[in-house]
């Protein structure tokens, strides 16, 4: 049967693609939706703990989208899920180059690198994790306070 054959097959509309589509991919990042499904799918097969399955997903993610932190963060945890202590920890150092302030970047690599045998570079992480934290409690709220109910809230002097 050729292609144009209307008795051939076909996808159905909005149903699994055959293959990869350059024009979802065009654009990188969250906004891409077959990089959303793929991260999806990766951390389905994580939380299955399918180390294998996630590790090659978030590699073709991370082919794709370097920058993508969340798939870099999950790959050094997919790793040191597996006992590969040295990859996860080269890993985390590849999240950490994305964003060296993320408590999670130095929480992990803490553990990876306590798992390791090297105490004295799993303390520095810890350190730099709690620093991290400590930072992100001193940003202001982004949005304002609501105001609540106006029976509970203190006097205050009239305009």
């Amino acid at each position: 049967m050729s292609s144009s054959d209307p008795a051939s097959p076909s996808p159905p509309p909005g149903g699994p693609h055959p293959g990869p589509d350059p024009a979802l991919d065009a654009v990188p990042g969250p906004t891409s939706p077959r990089l959303q499904e793929e991260y999806d799918d990766a951390m389905h097969a994580f939380s299955r703990e399918e180390y294998d399955s996630a590790i090659a997903q978030l590699k073709r993610i991370l082919e794709v989208d370097s920058a993508h932190f969340d798939a870099q963060l999950a790959l050094g945890m997919a790793l040191y899920r597996k006992g590969d202590f040295p990859a996860a920890i080269r890993e985390g150092h590849v999240a950490e180059k994305l964003q060296p302030k993320e408590q999670l970047v130095h929480t992990n690599l803490s553990l990876f690198y306590m798992k390791s045998g090297d105490k004295v570079k799993a303390e520095h992480h810890g350190l730099q994790a709690r620093i991290a934290g400590w930072r992100e409690n001193m940003n202001a709220p982004a949005t304002p306070a609501p105001e609540g109910d106006p029976e509970l809230q203190l006097a205050r002097p009239a305009p």
